[in-house]
């Protein structure tokens, strides 16, 4: 006990760890609401709509968040770090030109995505030998700029470093709102298999006008009458760098998805569905990650941008820490209890044990190699980590294509695991030949 006081004293007297610290601990609270609201959601779907509710919504959540990363311009780092660059300068009024510039770039992109869309959405449909598909593909074009947009809010209520706001609109908001809607629609309306779908894009529309209301609301405090100026950077600038992190973004969405495209065409709807209940499981392993590396991704922008890269050396490796302490006990539960963690969803769902176990291996190097992308994308980095993407998105494809067929949902499942292990050990080899900084923690190995 006196051996781990002395450690958390030793975390609190250093103001950067103190602040990931207790950032983290906020952020995991919100992060455990996530867990509960999203599996309060599928179990819903499960049991009242039936496999074809859920295979629909799982499918469409899927395209929806690919056509929404692609949509949203590689803007969502890229406003972090104009935000602590703005800060380090004492600029700060800038940053409400940066949201104009970013929201009209962000609202029009997603309008041309979806005007061209809608028109082939059958053609599309008939492509996955499914023509139900068809509506499925209009409900889903029309809700790309309300996801995409709240993306971007996000981002910036990061910036803001309002993590709690930040990570409940991440997530939570989304099946909350989307539970609500499917409780009422039960009692009042009569049950159709597209309700799922149509609950999760009303909860990802409530999300939107709130954040959007809500950072309007935050730049327009910042916003002084006479120091007032338009945001300097041009769109064209502005794409310049945000283009590499969009189609790094775009490219490790498609990674993350495309796997359940491809076993969509070569087997049927009910495997995409477990294959994704296991997919979602194993990202409990990452859980800590995407929880840490909300704190970690401003702290890194606002050291960067302050040029005190010793603090942003050390911040790093504790977060390091901390990601595999914090990852590698869910990771012991799901490889210790895979049938059973399945089973909660449904008890067909046992055949996915393989898949799972696979899945998690893979998330779990993904966590122990911290929050490297956010790293490489704010310090300027950004396009060679889009070339290390987008060649382990073209080995993902190669891999999907060549196992699937022989392993169905099994072989999807090792060629994300190894794409995953590549992408993340190659980036993070990187930085730590570049600058000397480990984005990874093995015990015993490593200080």
């Amino acid at each position: 006990m006196q051996k781990i006081r002395q450690i958390i004293n030793k975390i609190l007297s250093n103001s950067h760890k103190k602040e990931i610290f207790q950032q983290s601990l906020i952020a995991f609270s919100i992060k455990i609401i996530a867990l509960i609201s999203v599996y309060i959601f599928l179990v819903y779907v499960s049991n009242i709509y039936g496999k074809d509710g859920a295979g629909i919504l799982t499918f469409s959540m899927n395209l929806l968040r690919v056509l929404s990363m692609f949509a949203v311009l590689g803007l969502r780092t890229l406003v972090l770090r104009y935000i602590w660059e703005y800060k380090a300068k004492k600029e700060e009024y800038k940053i409400v030109g940066l949201y104009k510039s970013s929201f009209v770039m962000v609202l029009i992109s997603s309008i041309c995505y979806l005007l061209i869309l809608v028109f082939f959405a059958d053609i599309i449909a008939a492509f996955f030998k499914d023509v139900e598909l068809g509506l499925v593909f209009k409900v889903v074009w029309l809700s790309v700029p309300f996801l995409a947009i709240l993306t971007l809010n996000i981002s910036f209520i990061r910036g803001f470093k309002k993590i709690s706001l930040s990570e409940f609109f991440n997530i939570p908001s989304i099946y909350i709102f989307g539970l609500i809607f499917l409780f009422i629609s039960v009692y009042y309306l009569q049950i159709d298999k597209y309700f799922p779908l149509y609950a999760y894009v009303i909860g990802v529309f409530i999300s939107f006008l709130v954040t959007t209301l809500y950072v309007i609301y935050k730049t327009f405090k910042l916003k002084k009458s006479k120091e007032f100026i338009k945001h300097t950077l041009s769109k064209k600038t502005i794409l310049a760098t945000s283009i590499p992190m969009m189609v790094t973004s775009f490219t490790f969405i498609v990674i993350s998805n495309i796997d359940s495209f491809m076993i969509k065409y070569f087997m049927t709807i009910w495997d995409v569905w477990i294959y994704n209940i296991a997919f979602k499981i194993a990202t409990i392993t990452s859980f800590v990650l995407t929880t840490i590396s909300a704190i970690v991704a401003p702290k890194i922008a606002e050291l960067y941008w302050w040029n005190k890269m010793w603090d942003l050396k050390k911040s790093l490796e504790f977060a390091s820490k901390l990601l595999f302490f914090g990852s590698f006990p869910i990771l012991l539960i799901v490889l210790l209890f895979p049938e059973f963690l399945l089973s909660l969803f449904w008890e067909d769902f046992i055949e996915g044990k393989s898949v799972l176990i696979i899945l998690a291996l893979g998330q779990f190097v993904n966590v122990i190699t911290g929050a490297v992308g956010f790293f490489m994308n704010t310090t300027w980095n950004e396009k060679i980590y889009r070339n290390i993407t987008l060649f382990c998105l073209f080995i993902n494809i190669v891999l999907n294509l060549l196992l699937i067929p022989v392993y169905g949902i099994l072989g999807a499942a090792i060629a994300t695991m190894f794409t995953m292990i590549l992408n993340n050990m190659w980036a993070a080899l990187y930085v730590r030949k570049k600058y000397s900084i480990n984005m990874f923690y093995i015990p015993f190995l490593m200080k």
